[in-house]
Parts: structure tokens; sequence; C-alpha cells
């Protein structure tokens, strides 16, 4: 029966969209404060086992998990359409577990999933009429970390009891050159969207590992391990995309709700059947956010 086990619902990766920064009534820029959440989905954990994983007994549920995003900018100066900001997100799913039984066999498998970024930005903004667009670069930092686990037990028979167990997992931290345009459309109600795209550089650390224990007329046999690790440098891309709705009360707040999609290539180096990961997975979901200038 499938299940999934509940450890942690945080969070994960969020565009802030729309431009960033008004000046204040007393001539001096203000700082704006933007915080945003919501679900993700996925279906890394039904990639990162194969045919086991997507269909069978030991088939996965699509993945769930949750993101958060804190962000804070101001412009460079009064009347200035430059500006700065620094966001730092994270996003976690749930573990994923699934396990099937036929005496005298069980088999077990999990999954787990977690990203976080911290960016650096400067940006411009451009003003026609209801439309206001803000282009920006700057550099995105990424530490991410994917594992997967399968396991065999047996009781009865010959032996009277043995257990099997793989786990693989991929671990990425490192930094690159990030652009991005954000967009808004309207007045006091608005329609917003973003697209930002990064190539980042850094040190994938791949591990294996293998263990195999038994027990039978008394005596313990085991447990015997193999395992294996290996690091490199390499690249990793990834990109955003958001659309949404905009509600501004008064013109120090707004209110964003809409749905987002990221993408990642090149996570696990082309080894993501080997280890049990996903070489590319996708995250999605709806959020619902609030930007404030102080």
């Amino acid at each position: 029966m499938a299940g999934r086990t509940i450890k942690l619902a945080a969070a994960g990766t969020a565009v802030v969209v729309g431009p960033a920064i008004a000046s204040a009534d007393d001539g001096v820029p203000s700082f704006e404060v933007a915080i945003e959440g919501g679900l993700t989905f996925s279906d890394y954990s039904k990639v990162a086992l194969g045919k086991v994983g997507d269909s069978g007994p030991l088939a996965f549920e699509n993945d769930i998990g949750g993101y958060g995003s804190v962000s804070i900018g101001r412009g460079f100066d009064t009347g200035s359409p430059y500006d700065w900001r620094l966001t730092g997100t994270i996003t976690q799913f749930l573990d994923n577990e699934s396990s099937y039984s036929d005496f005298p066999y069980t088999a077990t498998t999990r999954t787990s999933f977690a990203a976080q970024t911290l960016d650096f930005d400067i940006g411009r903004t451009f003003e026609n009429g209801n439309v206001e667009t803000r282009i920006y670069g700057g550099v995105r930092g990424l530490h991410l970390k994917q594992s997967s686990e399968f396991g065999v037990s047996k009781i009865g028979g010959d032996p009277d009891y043995a257990q099997w167990s793989k786990l693989g997992e991929t671990e990425f931290l490192g930094a690159g050159p990030r652009i991005g345009v954000d967009t808004r459309v309207g007045n006091k109600w608005g329609l917003v969207a973003g697209l930002s795209g990064s190539a980042i550089y850094g040190r994938r650390t791949s591990r294996l590992g293998a263990e195999y224990s038994a027990q039978d007329d008394g005596y313990t046999y085991g447990p015997f391990s193999y395992g294996e690790s290996q690091s490199e440098f390499d690249w990793v891309g990834e990109m955003t995309a958001n659309i949404g709705v905009s509600y501004m009360p008064n013109s120090r707040t707004e209110i964003i709700g809409g749905y987002r999609v990221q993408q990642f290539w090149n996570v696990a180096g082309g080894n993501g059947e080997y280890l049990g990961g996903d070489d590319n997975p996708t995250v999605h979901g709806p959020y619902i956010g609030v930007k404030m200038k102080f």
C-alpha cells in the first residue's frame, strides 16, 4: 500500500513579481519586504526509481511539499528606476514512502527532496501607462539534495531472516549568474507574470551504499556493506516561470496569488537512474504572497 511519511512541511523556491521599489513620501527610498509561500508538487519519486516507482505495487503517489520566500529590496535613490533585492527561499517535500508485502517478503521505498536558494540582483523598472516591467540580473546560490532508499526483507524459510537495502544520494552546492523579468499590468487589480533563468556552477557529491544481513539457525551473518562516493564540479540549469493576479488595496501593499513552475536540469549529472534520483526534476504549485513598502 502506498503512503507518505510526513516529517517536515516547509517551503521552496519563489520569484517575487512586479516592480520592486517606490519612493517614500519623505523623499527617502523606501524598503520593500515581500513574503511568499505555497504548495509544491512533483513526480521526481516516480522518475527516481524508474518502473518500480511509476507502476506496480510499489508505485509512488505524486510528491507534495511546500515552499516559502522572504525578500527585501530598496531603490538606489529617490525617483531612481534602479533598485537592489536580496531574496532567500526554501523548498521542502514530504518524504514519499511506499511499501508492499507478499509473505515472506516485504519491500519498501522512500525518497526525499529539498532545495534552498539565495539571490542578489539589481534591476531597472520601466513604466508605460498601467504596465510596469522590471528587468534584472544578479547571482543565485543553490543548495539541492535528493535521496532514495530501496529495501527488501524476508522472514521465514532459508535463511530464517534476511535484509537487503540500497541508498542513493545526490547533493549540489554552487552559485552562478541569473537574469529575469517581472511584469504587472493593471491598476488596483492587475495581472503579474515573471520569468527567470540561472546557470549555476558548483560541486556535486554523489553517494551510493548497499547493505546485506541475515540470520539462520541462531547464527548472524553480516551486516555486509558497500559504499562509494564521488565529487565533481559541474553546471546545473534552472528556470522559473509564474503567473498570477494582483490586488493593491493601497499604494504600499500588494497581495498576489498565482501559480509557478520551476525546472532544474542536470541535477544528478546523468546518473539519476543509477543513484535513484531525478536528473531533471520539475517543481510546481500555487502560491500566495504579500509585498509591503516601509
